[in-house]
């Protein structure tokens, strides 16, 4: 009898189970964890959200797109549509509970896929931008949710989620354009040279999606801009997102490049509406590359998720205590 065999057969199976128990023991957490963090998140963000969301019932659908304007001045559907067809059903604790626990789910599926250490993602399950994803910043989440399936999922139904992420929170077509600048760039090289396969298409695709949904959204989205540059701080917006590209740098072995083409659309974007509304897009990016370096466990990448834990640790204190994870939040200090 082969023991070496059936030893290899038992540790592949052990974990191809650990890829499927993990995820959904992940998912579960998050739904509970949320389901009793919720009813303290009263003040802030969700002082709106939770007055759009018990308002929109009473409403038709032509009607109700003023009150969403008017509420969270949105006018990106995706959100929308989702609460009018489900907050006359579901309570919305529970809707925005089974999202996070869909979220926890689908990222820890990619993070297993990507052979993250367990160490890591138990702490990006603490972390600050993940929290305030979970608590705080509803249409972005879904719209993250959307992006994530995907970046995961193949066929048609990626560009269905492609196209849902920016009809849910425009400010995904900056992740859209950063993650199709690489693509982009090698087209252009294979263009040059007469050599094209099926990813052009496929990268096409994926633009048209995009154009289509900005398209829909174009007077939301130039409006957003036009009030987000006048805040702008200048060069010094750029900052925080260096930074990240910086330390994506250091682990983005064979693809620096990649990671520089990446970063860029992000800086620019930091750069024109201010680093407080895509600096979460920087880190993020600098993850993508950090967890797959030595599974994670590397210095700059634990430093990161140790500070991002601890300040996702204070965000969970101030929620329960003063009704919001951000102190200077309008209502925030009165539980």
């Amino acid at each position: 009898m082969n023991t070496g065999y059936i030893r290899a057969s038992y540790a592949s199976g052990a974990v191809s189970a650990a890829r499927t128990v993990v995820p959904l023991a992940v998912g579960l957490a998050c739904t509970m964890f949320s389901l009793y963090i919720f009813p303290y998140y009263t003040s802030g963000d969700q002082l709106y959200y939770r007055n759009f969301y018990d308002g929109l019932p009473f409403y038709d659908w032509t009607n109700g797109l003023g009150f969403y304007a008017d509420t969270l001045d949105s006018r990106e559907p995706g959100y929308y549509t989702l609460v009018f067809l489900l907050a006359p059903l579901i309570e919305k604790d529970w809707l925005m509970s089974i999202l996070n626990g869909a979220l926890g789910y689908v990222l820890t599926l990619w993070l297993l896929r990507v052979r993250t250490s367990m160490i890591v993602i138990a702490l990006v399950f603490t972390n600050f931008y993940l929290l305030v994803l979970f608590f705080s910043a509803e249409r972005l989440k879904l719209a993250m949710l959307c992006f994530l399936l995907a970046f995961t999922l193949r066929g048609p139904l990626r560009y269905v989620f492609a196209g849902l992420s920016v009809l849910t929170h425009s400010q995904t077509m900056i992740l859209w354009v950063s993650r199709l600048a690489y693509p982009a760039w090698g087209m252009a090289k294979r263009l040059m040279t007469a050599r094209l396969d099926g990813k052009p298409i496929r990268m096409l695709g994926g633009l048209l999606g995009a154009t289509v949904a900005a398209f829909l959204l174009y007077e939301h989205v130039v409006g957003k801009f036009l009030v987000y540059a006048a805040e702008s701080g200048g060069i010094q917006t750029l900052l925080k997102p260096l930074a990240f590209l910086i330390a994506a740098q250091v682990y983005a072995h064979g693809r620096r490049f990649e990671a520089l083409l990446v970063h860029l659309p992000i800086m620019a974007a930091a750069y024109a509406v201010g680093p407080d509304r895509v600096v979460i897009f920087s880190y993020f990016a600098f993850m993508y590359y950090g967890v797959q370096y030595r599974r994670g466990l590397n210095v700059l990448t634990m430093v990161f998720l140790v500070y991002f834990a601890l300040k996702g640790v204070t965000f969970i204190e101030d929620t329960i205590h003063y009704g919001s994870g951000f102190m200077a939040e309008p209502g925030a200090g009165h539980p």
